[in-house]
């Protein structure tokens, strides 16, 4: 796909800057950096250090600004709890709801009860 891209025009063009791994001029099997969008040519990915993980490719400068594996599990625990957090005062908020309409039908029940009570006294 990155081929026909860059031979339909996307860097295969003329006047199409170079592959900034190895300087020479853009051809033909040419890969975009997801980040820099810069043009590499295929043979120069594993020189430049292009990582193609879920059909993106980053170059080496693009990979340094990606944070590192303790810093993505930092912040992985801090979203999980936040998400916790939320799931837990969404879970607190239907159970007060839920409490609030049982205590509404126990005052319903008990109304009922009393005006039973109040008819069969009027009636004996």
């Amino acid at each position: 796909q990155h081929a026909e891209e860059a031979s339909s025009g996307g860097a295969g063009g003329s006047g199409a800057a170079a592959c900034p791994a190895c300087r020479q001029p853009a051809g033909r099997d040419m890969l975009l950096c997801g980040g820099c969008k810069h043009w590499y040519h295929a043979r120069c990915v594993r020189k430049a250090g292009v990582l193609a993980e879920d059909g993106i490719c980053l170059c080496t400068e693009c990979q340094e600004l990606l944070p590192s594996a303790q810093d993505r599990q930092m912040m992985l625990q801090v979203l999980l709890r936040r998400e916790v957090l939320v799931e837990c005062r969404r879970l607190l908020h239907l159970h007060c709801e839920l409490c609030s309409r049982d205590r509404q039908r126990d005052l319903d029940t008990e109304l009922h009860r009393f005006r039973v009570l109040k008819q069969t006294a009027r009636l004996g």
